[in-house]
């Protein structure tokens, strides 16, 4: 179960790779490090998906994206499972000295073994 579950978080995290992209590159060439430059569908930053209708994995509901902070909604549980359906994902970014980071925090998802696999390769800001 938890192997499945951790692919489907995988799908659904790869989703949002396209917004962290273009919202780390939008600062970059704005210098904006508050991001509020990094709209949706502004410098660069994809438009908000409000509903999936086969624009994105199917694992994902929605991608939304504010000042920087990109808000994955997974979709409902008959597609991924009770452990992350309708469950809420958000990645917030921070400027580095040389990249900007993401801190990955989620909405609902309480199974450790996913939780240990969204923040695993995220950055957790000191003191959280």
């Amino acid at each position: 179960k938890d192997y499945t579950a951790k692919a489907k978080l995988g799908n659904a995290i790869t989703a949002a790779d396209p917004w962290k992209t273009a919202i780390a590159l939008s600062e970059q060439e704005t210098g904006d490090a508050q991001f509020t430059a990094c709209g949706p569908g502004a410098n660069g930053v994809p438009a908000d998906v409000a509903t999936n209708g086969g624009k994105l994995a199917t694992e994902v509901a929605s991608i939304t994206s504010t000042a920087g902070v990109i808000t994955v909604t997974l979709a409902s549980a008959a597609v991924v499972g009770t452990d992350l359906g309708g469950k809420v994902i958000t990645f917030t970014p921070t400027v580095g000295t040389n990249a900007v980071t993401w801190k990955a925090d989620s909405t609902g998802i309480t199974n450790t073994t996913l939780l240990s696999a969204l923040t695993k390769n995220n950055f957790v800001a000191s003191g959280t």
